[in-house]
């Protein structure tokens, strides 16, 4: 079946899928945070030289293989933590793949020709994205339960996975903001609350309001008036 026959067009905010796309993304940015801090602060070769320096201080001494399992038995419960991101992930993972499946993708087909150039930058935006959070989940299973002889060639693959996901937030982050700035004004509202609260909507709300107001004064007035001419 055609991409653009399977789109969702209605309902595209409900409460279910803004809770799935919230979890998926608290979910993403917790792993990604994961991710830097081992790479970064935890990192395995710079806690070891640090407990190295410290420990020589005190005259103790340790060699550099020591010193680098110690520094992962102390990073170990983060990697526990991102192993439970993973699982998460692939649970919501799951799930979107089955309501794409279901009830359709939000986004056109980037192949259709009438679809504009923004549409189609952002659907294999989209597209790579979960190509790409698929192949990093697979390559993190693979780490865990996998063959020791891909063991590294997994680890570096799921490291890179690091780079795509900060391009993908970036332009996420961009495209909202153009769009809340552009056509597609509320578009935060409506991810967060279900409901737009564009200035447009406010402003239609308020007058709205002050019409329904007038008519019932004008219905009072009348009201009177055909009282006073009764008495």
């Amino acid at each position: 079946m055609p991409l653009q026959n399977r789109t969702v067009k209605k309902n595209r905010y409900t409460r279910a899928r803004r809770l799935l796309h919230w979890a998926i993304a608290l979910a993403l940015l917790f792993t990604l945070m994961t991710i830097f801090i081992r790479l970064t602060w935890m990192n395995k070769d710079t806690v070891a030289e640090i407990m190295t320096n410290e420990l020589s201080m005190l005259d103790v001494k340790i060699n550099d293989e020591q010193a680098v399992s110690i520094a992962k038995s102390i990073r170990s419960p983060m990697w526990e933590w991102h192993v439970y991101s993973g699982y998460l992930l692939i649970v919501l993972y799951c799930i979107r793949m089955f309501v794409f499946a279901v009830q359709g993708v939000p986004f056109r087909n980037p192949i259709s020709q009438s679809a504009k150039r923004r549409e189609k930058f952002q659907s294999w935006t989209y597209i790579l994205f979960y190509l790409l959070l698929g192949a990093s989940l697979t390559t993190g299973m693979l780490i865990v339960y996998g063959p020791d002889s891909t063991h590294h060639l997994m680890e570096e693959l799921h490291e890179k996975s690091l780079y795509w996901l900060l391009l993908f937030i970036i332009l996420h982050f961009m495209g909202v903001l153009l769009l809340e700035l552009g056509e597609k004004k509320g578009i935060v509202s409506k991810m967060i609350s279900g409901r737009s609260r564009s200035g447009n909507e406010r402003r239609g709300s308020r007058s709205k309001g002050n019409n329904r107001r007038s008519s019932g004064k004008r219905r009072k007035k009348r009201y009177r008036s055909s009282g006073d001419t009764k008495d």
